[in-house]
């Protein structure tokens, strides 16, 4: 659903996507990887549970990613961000709004992430602040979605009935 989304949308400029696999570690957008079935909350015998059996090895490139000094846009869910934490990433979420109350989406939270990443890779300029980025991204959901920053997080809204 994700990669549907973000679509032939390719790396520009100084912008690129690097992609937590609980099999690879960290991947480009353009690699080619085989097809598995492993999640970051899976439980192999001799190694534990993946996520943080991946977290030491993975630690050097998420510091410096955080050390780069350029807006760091985090769309992973909870489990793979465990894997490689990004200190000061802009972390996406995603929830549907009915009647008042706000519940997380989990189905449509990868397609929602897939159009934001696509967004981030085809827009003119690359954002490079928070409110940028939610400008950007209030600009793409279009009726219905909506796109709130509470600190360092993007809410995408559902508010469609």
């Amino acid at each position: 659903m994700l990669f549907d989304a973000l679509g032939e949308a390719t790396a520009t400029d100084d912008r690129q996507v690097l992609i937590t696999s609980a099999l690879l570690g960290v991947v480009a957008a353009g690699d080619r990887i085989p097809a598995y079935r492993l999640s970051a909350g899976s439980d192999l015998h001799r190694l534990g549970q993946v996520g943080p059996w991946w977290r030491p090895h993975l630690a050097p490139l998420g510091a410096q990613i955080s050390a780069s000094g350029r807006l760091v846009v985090d769309a992973r869910s909870g489990a793979y961000r465990s894997m490689m934490p990004v200190a000061g990433a802009i972390r996406v979420d995603a929830v549907v709004e009915r009647g008042g109350r706000r519940q997380v989406v989990s189905h449509d939270a990868k397609r929602y992430r897939g159009l934001l990443g696509r967004a981030l890779l085809t827009a003119e300029t690359a954002p490079t602040t928070p409110t940028q980025l939610r400008q950007l991204a209030a600009d793409l959901l279009g009726p219905g979605l909506e796109a709130e920053l509470d600190g360092q997080v993007l809410v995408l809204v559902d508010r469609r009935d």
